[in-house]
């Protein structure tokens, strides 16, 4: 690769290399600030800069409205952890199954349908106190 002059010593890159040879083919010449033809001293102006522009505020998640939530994880898990297990409730542990698998369903055995935390003592944790099911809240 072949230095090229005004970069203090840097070395161009393949393609660069390739793009400065046929540039200076065709008459132009890389100058401060833009190019210029070989003919002229005047570089071209670059084009305006966009101006950034400010963004639009970002939302917090609200839990949704739907489902059996335990009002005391509210406090304590992220609102986007809730409303994840609430839109997708298969992907919680025990949705939906008997609080004592071996028995037949009756009024002392219903569905774990309450969305609650493993252990209230402990803080929330995606793995090691995560969201479950339950019979009813605490």
């Amino acid at each position: 690769m072949l230095p090229r002059p005004g970069l203090r010593g840097r070395r161009l890159g393949p393609a660069a290399l390739a793009v400065t040879v046929l540039l200076s083919l065709a008459g132009v010449v890389m100058v401060p600030g833009g190019l210029a033809t070989a003919g002229s001293a005047v570089p071209r102006q670059a084009t305006e800069t966009p101006v950034p522009t400010a963004l639009p505020p970002v939302d917090t998640p609200t839990v949704a409205p739907a489902g059996n939530v335990c009002p005391q994880i509210l406090k304590v898990v992220p609102p986007a952890a809730i409303n994840a297990a609430v839109q997708n409730p298969g992907a919680v542990r025990a949705f939906n199954q008997l609080r004592d698998a071996g028995k037949p369903e009756s009024p002392f055995n219903l569905r774990r349908t309450w969305l609650s935390i493993h252990a209230y003592s402990k803080p929330y944790h995606p793995l090691f106190n995560s969201l479950e099911f339950k019979v009813g809240c605490p």
